[in-house]
């Protein structure tokens, strides 16, 4: 009897001491409990959630291709983004969430909202192109075609229909590209390029087949690029000048010499759909300006040297665009006032009355100036002061001036234009590659005794 209340007594003890003990380890694991609890808290209170309603319009271009843009951003600024309301871009806006740390949710906000509206600014313009040079645009496979997609962002289609009938009699092709104005304006430079490949292709195939040393290449037929109009929102852009960026690792670029008045003074066009979109726009221009009522509508109130207006040429014609550079007044009558002009687009220059000249409309405003000025890098006259008649005449035949023979240049250096316009002056090396032989235009002047080593 002695033994079971011992034995009932250890195991009511042992049962008081568990009981204990669990007490005692509760109460001292009770406070980090709470600890973890309110830690857990604090971090939960360190991040933010903000959402931003993405324009059904620009859903897609906001993501991105396969998601890049929102990728770039969550990458940048360390934060999660998705999207609620699964409907597709096309049927309803979509409510971007983003997750983060405040400071990182703040940044990615700001991105996005700057993505919305960059892709609020989306506008289409259709390029014309010589329907032999689809084949390189395409590339293998439209190989080509989707890189010129990855790079610049923008959405590229090439027609392969026959297009109008205006299309068909020229032998030219469409070419749609959406975007930016910034991704249109790579989009074309790379288009630009495969152009230039075709051209230089095409010749040498010209060369092989005629047995001949030198290829007159007339220029190319119409092409037009048009933009969809402004928003009332925007602003008409300011004249925006052509400049000479090299696109190959040479540093060399395909240029047209289309004026000149010395060596150190001419005007270079590119090569590419920007010469083809220059002959399109003077064919415009010459069918609106050659009916006398729109001249009458379009008749110059005032005039001021900077201004770019409407101008005929004398040699053929046509009208084009041209900067007012000097005024003669008239004692007798406005109209009689002498305007002198230099043609943005080409380099030549004119003189006329003001009544022989029209403002320009709106959209013959968009397409850059052509015209872009040049000194030859590493001459000088004979005598350090002046060109001769000789050396003009020499440079003139050297470079195929107003030929449209396709000459290589290479930027040396470029400075602000010494008359305040906008653009720059560049100095460049010329080299004509038409021959079998390159010649550096430079080095022949020297040698042919009309120049000599710039100091």
């Amino acid at each position: 009897m002695d033994s079971r209340l011992k034995t009932i007594a250890l195991w009511a003890g042992l049962g008081a001491g568990v009981t204990m003990s669990s007490i005692l380890l509760y109460l001292l694991l009770k406070p980090e409990e709470e600890y973890e609890v309110k830690r857990r808290k604090v971090e939960t209170t360190k991040h933010s959630v903000i959402k931003v309603t993405v324009p059904k319009d620009v859903v897609g271009g906001v993501i991105g291709r396969q998601g890049a843009n929102i990728k770039r951003i969550q990458e940048k600024t360390s934060t999660k983004i998705s999207f609620d309301n699964q409907g597709t871009g096309e049927e309803c806006d979509r409510v971007a969430v983003i997750r983060g740390a405040p400071s990182d949710v703040q940044e990615a906000e700001e991105l996005l909202k700057a993505c919305i509206v960059e892709q609020s600014n989306v506008i289409t313009e259709t390029v014309f192109v010589p329907a032999k040079s689809c084949g390189r645009i395409i590339g293998r496979n439209g190989e080509t075609v989707r890189h010129m997609c990855r790079v610049t962002s923008a959405k590229i289609l090439v027609d392969r229909a026959g297009g109008d009938d205006r299309e068909r009699s020229n032998n030219l092709k469409t070419v749609s590209i959406t975007g930016t104005r910034e991704q249109i304006r790579m989009a074309i430079t790379m288009i630009d390029e495969k152009l230039a490949e075709e051209e230089a292709y095409q010749q040498k195939m010209a060369l092989a087949s005629a047995g001949r040393e030198a290829l007159y290449r007339s220029r190319p037929m119409a092409i037009k690029a048009s933009s969809t109009p402004l928003s009332k929102d925007e602003k008409e852009p300011d004249y925006i000048q052509d400049e000479l960026v090299a696109t190959s690792a040479d540093g060399y670029i395909e240029v047209y010499v289309s004026a000149l008045e010395n060596p150190s003074c001419f005007w270079v066009q590119l090569v590419g759909t920007q010469s083809i979109n220059l002959d399109k726009l003077v064919e415009d221009m010459t069918n609106y300006y050659s009916h006398e009522p729109n001249q009458q509508s379009h008749a110059l109130t005032s005039v001021a040297v900077g201004d770019i207006v409407a101008s005929r040429f004398v040699q053929d014609k046509c009208w084009y665009r041209a900067r007012i550079v000097a005024v003669e007044e008239s004692d007798y009558s406005q109209d009689e006032t002498m305007i002198k002009v230099h043609y943005v687009d080409f380099g030549e220059k004119g003189r006329y009355k003001t009544k022989e000249l029209c403002t320009l409309r709106d959209e013959y405003r968009y397409l850059p100036l052509q015209a872009i000025e040049c000194s030859l890098a590493g001459v000088q006259p004979r005598d350090g002061t002046q060109w001769t008649e000789e050396a003009s005449d020499l440079f003139e035949i050297l470079s195929h001036a107003a030929l449209w023979k396709v000459m290589m240049a290479k930027v040396v250096s470029k400075a602000k234009r010494e008359d305040g316009f906008p653009g720059f002056k560049y100095s460049v090396e010329l080299v004509d590659t038409n021959n079998r032989e390159d010649v550096n235009v430079a080095a022949e002047l020297i040698s042919q005794g009309h120049a000599v080593q710039a100091i």
